[in-house]
């Protein structure tokens, strides 16, 4: 035996050169077709035994045999990659590097051939987040190219990935259901992988639920093995995300009990960081698991005071079991870990607001600027954040009021004869947003005259400002005179706009800005559209550029996907009521035109 594992050490040093004559390249084995046809199973199964085989010979030619093959013996390899033969398992993880996947089809939309092309080439990190692009796609072809990631990716944490990007993709009713696990039925074939076999319990429990729930739990339990022993196979997020699949089949079949259980083995996952641990107790919250939480609260003690954020979560939590007393401590433990610090207000102010959690939100936003002076960075940041997010919520007269505070500081500091950075500049844009506030806050009232004066003032503070510029060329009373004014002035600031496009056209500011500006009054709109989807391009899943995309569709006259982008950013900052208007704007939009 130790001859045999020492010829098997030398010939694994020349094995390279011998497969560049008996075998094609890698770059000759496709996803999609063999040199040699169907192959059949049990010819692969006795290959990969006669990997083993005390002969060298017989090993090395089966290996040859294999590497022929190529992607069709795939499945085979991977069942056998840990194989107790240390001899097979050796070379069967040789031949899997050996194997080259290509990745995209002939039947492949456009849009997913290209972003197949991208994924070929890239690194872990970027065939991340390529998933997460694929899983936007429409079915079918989404989810058969995932089915392909499942398969085929010699990444475990990747096929994981692509697996639950399947299970948690939503579908709009029972069509598309069935569409989707026709599909993962087709493409996965007889792939042993663990995430084959997810998607196999996932098929299954839409016929048959409650026969399901024993193989969904071993492996739950699997993975959970798998988190202990292999951490680069998995993560924990992935475990709590089966974990949620998990509770969702219980509740759905009425079994609270077994769903509070199940919900229990949080506490023996340790979340990757505290922004994981929020988002659990926020599920936990909607599950109305009051008793896991007071558990995880003990569980995760000393992460719970180090994070303000987590404190949060857990007012929220004793808000909803009606217990204010208790959610009133909670914040104001809270408020009180950032001490008077405002960089840490500030920070917190920003992810409560991401979480949705805005009347807090507010409160620490106005902290912060409380505990700094009026002209310091984090101050004048902080005021123009909040004004934003009060003006986002239709609080316009406290939006404008905020800001004229923060004007007032800066100018008077530059009269003292104090230097503030950039302030001649920040100043008259704040100005602009202050008066356009104010004009929105005089529109609510249905003051007329007041609106187009602090529109007039925005918009000689700031020319380039695309809202007052929108606001402007809408308002229901302007002479010929005017409106010819207006519009000259939208062209002037859409030509700074694609200036600032010449200049730096790699940044996604100057398309989104150009193409707000001309989706919502006039001009070219497909160009407008082009700009939009080349922001996007730039700085992919970003809500507001999102908002502009559905903003120039609808300019377009292309209501479906007006409504699916706004959709789509609503998805990234579902709490945004600008975004939530928009959209019911489309959404009227559509049902007049089908009336």
């Amino acid at each position: 035996m130790l001859r045999r594992k020492l010829v098997a050490f030398f010939a694994l040093l020349t094995l390279s050169s011998l497969l560049a004559h008996a075998a094609p390249t890698p770059a000759a084995v496709s996803a999609t077709s063999t040199e040699t046809g169907v192959v059949d199973a049990a010819q692969i199964k006795s290959l990969i035994e006669q990997l083993g085989n005390d002969d060298y010979f017989v090993r090395e030619r089966a290996q040859e045999q294999l590497a022929t093959i190529g992607i069709e013996a795939f499945d085979a390899l991977s069942e056998a990659e840990n194989n107790p033969d240390t001899e097979i398992a050796t070379r069967v993880r040789f031949l899997l590097r050996l194997v080259r996947v290509q990745w995209s089809r002939g039947s492949d939309p456009t849009e997913i051939k290209r972003l197949l092309e991208q994924y070929a080439t890239a690194d872990d990190p970027a065939r991340e987040l390529l998933v997460e692009a694929i899983a936007k796609q429409p079915l079918p072809h989404s989810v058969s190219v995932l089915c392909r990631i499942v398969r085929f990716e010699k990444s475990n944490l990747l096929s994981r990935l692509a697996a639950l990007a399947i299970i948690e993709k939503p579908v709009a009713n029972d069509a598309e259901r069935q569409q989707q696990r026709t599909i993962i039925t087709e493409n996965l074939g007889a792939s042993p992988r663990p995430t084959a076999e997810w998607l196999r319990a996932f098929v299954a429990a839409e016929g048959d639920p409650t026969a399901s729930l024993a193989s969904w739990n071993r492996l739950l339990d699997d993975e959970q093995r798998v988190l202990g022993q292999f951490a680069s196979h998995t993560r924990s997020s992935i475990v709590l995300r089966l974990l949620k699949q998990q509770v969702a089949m219980l509740s759905k079949l009425n079994r609270t009990d077994d769903a509070m259980t199940a919900m229990r083995r949080v506490l023996a996952i340790e979340p990757e960081d505290n922004e994981q641990l929020a988002e659990l107790l926020d599920w936990l919250v909607v599950q109305k698991a009051w008793p896991v939480i007071d558990e995880a609260a003990k569980h995760y003690e000393q992460r719970f005071k180090q994070d303000p954020i987590l404190l949060y979560s857990l007012a929220e939590a004793a808000d909803a079991q009606g217990q204010a007393s208790q959610a009133a401590a909670y914040v104001k433990q809270a408020r009180d870990s950032s001490d008077a610090d405002p960089g840490k207000h500030y920070s917190v102010a920003i992810r409560l607001q991401q979480r949705g959690k805005i009347p807090w939100a507010i409160d620490e936003y106005r902290l912060a600027i409380k505990a700094s002076p009026p002209t310091e960075a984090v101050t004048i940041e902080a005021q123009y954040a909040l004004a934003e997010l009060l003006h986002d919520q239709g609080q316009d007269k406290d939006a404008a009021q905020v800001l004229l505070e923060s004007v007032t500081a800066v100018e008077a500091s530059i009269n003292a004869g104090r230097q503030v950075v950039d302030g001649a500049v920040f100043t008259k844009v704040y100005r602009s947003r202050m008066h356009y506030f104010a004009a929105c806050e005089a529109e609510a009232k249905s003051d007329l005259p007041g609106q187009l004066t602090r529109l007039h003032k925005a918009i000689e503070d700031n020319p380039q400002d695309a809202d007052v510029l929108i606001s402007l060329y809408r308002f229901p009373k302007l002479s010929e005179a005017e409106k010819t004014k207006i519009k000259n002035q939208i062209r002037a600031a859409a030509d700074v706009f694609r200036r600032q496009i010449q200049e730096n056209d790699d940044s996604p500011l100057g398309y989104n800005q150009l193409a707000w500006l001309i989706g919502n009054t006039e001009g070219d709109y497909q160009e407008a559209l082009r700009c939009s989807q080349k922001s996007l391009e730039l700085r992919p899943n970003t809500a507001a550029y999102l908002d502009t995309l559905g903003r120039c569709y609808f300019a377009v006259g292309d209501l479906d996907n007006a409504i699916k982008s706004q959709l789509q950013a609503i998805k990234l900052e579902p709490h945004s009521g600008l975004m939530q208007r928009q959209l019911k704007q489309f959404e009227k939009a559509k049902a007049e035109k089908k009336s």
